[in-house]
């Protein structure tokens, strides 16, 4: 309810029971009024922080989507894949060891 829907609200109870009626219950009516404003002004409050974590998340959603624009894609590897296992990829690959990296004089071969 808007205060201007409960100041209405409270004039037509007035009219209803009277000023003097009304005078009676005055403070509860002040109550009344005092809570709906404050009511009021935390849904606008939380409102406005809605609307500006909705705007918030759509850039950040845009931003994330440049970024992952700009991420390179490589190649996938044929001798390794994802699900294969690490023994597999040691079965397929050479054996080296220091030795056969140098010559017979101690040179290294390229």
């Amino acid at each position: 309810m808007t205060n201007k829907e409960m100041e209405e609200l409270t004039s037509r109870v007035q009219e209803k029971i009277g000023k003097e009626a009304a005078g009676l219950i005055a403070d509860d009516i002040g109550l009344l009024l005092t809570d709906t404003t404050k009511i009021n002004q935390d849904f606008e409050k939380a409102e406005k922080e809605i609307e500006r974590l909705k705007e918030q998340k759509e850039k950040l959603i845009e931003t994330n989507g440049n970024l992952l624009q700009q991420i390179s894609v490589g190649e996938e590897s044929a001798s390794f894949t994802p699900r294969m296992k690490k023994a597999e990829v040691e079965e397929e690959a050479p054996k080296l060891s220091f030795r056969d990296s140098f010559d017979e004089r101690g040179n290294f071969k390229r």
